[in-house]
């Protein structure tokens, strides 16, 4: 027993307790530009098969304003390659440095129909309660406009537009549309620089690569981060991200 009568105990450091919640967090050493209107490789898993528990880049120099989509793919050593094959494509246009780009929390698979809320009343939001983003598809109806988070991204009815998990959608109009909300494979990007990273974001990555793609030549630069639990030769943590 201690002196204060409580049981000894372990001290568990910061970085034990995240590996503990993450596995362990790989970071590239620098930020890297852009890939130009091309697919490059981001990490490199070696050893066998990993579960990747996030994978996130923040932008350390803005992205040029200039119409660009970005992917995140996989690009195994015994298989197909995928280049949207983790999420995407989503546009990355003008992005500030700060924001943080991450792998997709799909709520259910991409393109499942999910259950939706009523349409609410024009100008009332409705909340994603989902840990995902959704894809909201408005249709019919008399639109003026159709706001998620705060940020008018549609001025009438017949579009799909992306929420965000946790994020809100309002539509404004005369006579009430209806809606479909489907499961998105869309990047989580938040423009306020910050980004909650729901732990069902996890996906098995086999040996190989994970890659990044670009519609556009822009400027602009990317730290990535990539945290994962080796699934092959767990024992020895044989199989490892770099």
């Amino acid at each position: 027993m201690s002196s204060s009568g409580n049981p000894l105990r372990n001290i568990i450091s910061e970085l034990q307790l995240g590996e503990t919640l993450y596995g362990t967090m790989v970071a590239k050493s620098s930020s890297l530009t852009l890939p130009q209107t091309a697919t490059s490789n981001l990490f490199t898993i070696q050893g066998g098969a990993v579960l990747v528990t996030a994978l996130f880049g923040i932008v350390t120099t803005a992205i040029q304003n200039q119409a660009c989509n970005l992917s995140l793919g996989l690009a195994p050593t015994v298989g197909t390659a995928a280049t949207a094959g983790i999420g995407g494509p989503s546009s990355i246009i003008n992005l500030a440095a700060g924001n943080v780009i991450a792998a997709p929390a799909v709520a259910g698979a991409g393109g499942t129909v999910l259950s939706a809320p009523a349409v609410p009343l024009s100008t009332v939001s409705a909340t994603n309660n989902y840990h995902g983003t959704v894809d909201v598809a408005v249709s019919g109806g008399t639109v003026t406009a159709v706001v998620v988070n705060g940020v008018q991204v549609a001025s009438a009815t017949g579009v799909t537009v992306s929420v965000p998990a946790h994020g809100q959608i309002s539509v404004t109009y005369s006579v009430a549309p209806t809606w479909t909300w489907t499961g998105s494979v869309a990047l989580e990007i938040n423009a306020a620089g910050t980004l909650s990273l729901p732990k069902d974001v996890g996906f098995v990555a086999s040996a190989g690569n994970i890659t990044w793609t670009t519609s556009a030549s822009n400027t602009g630069a990317i730290k990535w981060y990539c945290s994962y639990v080796p699934i092959d030769g767990v024992t020895e943590k044989s199989a490892k991200v770099s």
